[in-house]
């Protein structure tokens, strides 16, 4: 199932982006200029997945319900001209947000939305420093705010 972007917002946008906690704003706000970098559209808590464990006999209304409740969710999908940026903003960043980051690879590389590459980003105001080298490893660019 190809990735639910929800609504676009222009990169000039200056509200408050849907779901984001305060935590995550302020980091977020912080690195702004960095991620928005060439953006033409900017998507916030994009939903990824959602279909498992739903019993065919579901009504439609609580089968949307569902899928919205159980997806998983990018902080922020930046589309650029030639590419996607697929950014989790994390406080205090762990392993767990690596974790976080390659399962959104995974389900966006199954159904993506058009042939555009993309690249993983983590956004935090301090990474774990035996977090640094995995995350080289594992191709994730690290913005530490």
């Amino acid at each position: 199932m190809p990735p639910d972007l929800g609504t676009a917002f222009a990169p000039g946008w200056a509200g408050w982006p849907p779901h984001m906690s305060e935590e995550d704003k302020e980091i977020f706000e912080r690195g702004r200029d960095i991620i928005f970098k060439d953006a033409v559209n900017v998507f916030y808590d994009v939903g990824l997945g959602g279909q498992q464990l739903m019993l065919p006999e579901t009504e439609s209304q609580y089968r949307e319900m569902w899928r919205r409740v159980t997806q998983k969710r990018i902080d922020v999908l930046v589309e650029t001209p030639t590419e996607w940026k697929i950014i989790e903003i994390r406080p205090h960043a762990t392993s767990t947000a690596a974790g976080r980051l390659l399962q959104y690879k995974e389900m966006w590389s199954s159904d993506p939305p058009d042939k555009k590459p993309y690249r993983l980003i983590l956004m935090t105001d301090k990474a774990d420093p035996d977090l640094i080298p995995v995350l080289k490893s594992l191709t994730i660019e690290l913005i530490e705010i």
